[in-house]
């Protein structure tokens, strides 16, 4: 088993710690020479395990002390997790934008008489609310876009990593076979139904200046 950030000698099997100072066994588990941060180098063939039996959570590149391990290197596990957290937070973002063009086309088809709709609501309200309700749409469109691109990248290094792992185990090549979700599509047409809504608010607004 390897050792982070560790030399390693394959013969004997053994890794040099603090520059070399020091030969640590993996197989016996033990060191061959003396900690000389012990008292009066006193240390001898102690007993220390490597990093305390946890080489991968943590490391000890002078041979003195274990200490955590932050640059561990991510596994196919993380970027799977990675790719569906990412997958959740997309399909809830577009579920938020999907809500908001519903309650666009709502209101522009809660009475077919527009004008009493406008008199009812106020039309520079309205007005406002449509401009406020369309542009935050069109954010989450582009956070949306944003989520898509990063969950891709994610997955596809999880099956990259993946494949390593099983050609590792197997010394084949198989393709990742976990199921994978998907972000949903988001409602179409949208744009042409938006831009339709704005148009109609711009013409009462110009015909009507004064509010």
């Amino acid at each position: 088993m390897a050792c982070a950030d560790l030399i390693g000698e394959s013969l004997t099997k053994n890794y040099f710690l603090g520059s070399g100072y020091r030969a640590y066994s993996s197989n016996l588990m033990r060191f061959h020479s003396p900690d000389n941060m012990s008292p009066f180098e006193a240390g001898g063939l102690n007993a220390y395990a490597y990093c305390s039996g946890d080489p991968i959570n943590f490391t000890d590149p002078s041979g003195h002390m274990p200490r955590p391990n932050f640059k561990r290197a991510k596994t196919a596990s993380y970027y799977k997790e990675k790719s569906d957290k990412l997958i959740a937070v997309g399909n809830q973002t577009i579920a938020h934008r999907n809500k908001l063009s519903d309650s666009i086309k709502s209101a522009s088809q809660v009475d077919k008489n527009r004008n009493r709709l406008y008199e009812i609501s106020g039309k520079k309200q309205l007005k406002n609310w449509l401009s406020d309700t369309v542009d935050e749409i069109y954010k989450l469109d582009s956070k949306i876009d944003t989520i898509k691109i990063k969950e891709q990248k994610a997955y596809d290094k999880y099956i990259a990593l993946k494949n390593q792992e099983d050609k590792a185990l197997t010394s084949s090549k198989p393709a990742a076979s976990a199921p994978r979700g998907s972000i949903m599509s988001i409602y179409e047409p949208n744009a042409p139904i938006l831009s339709l809504i704005m148009e109609d608010v711009r013409m009462r607004q110009g015909a009507n200046p004064e509010n």
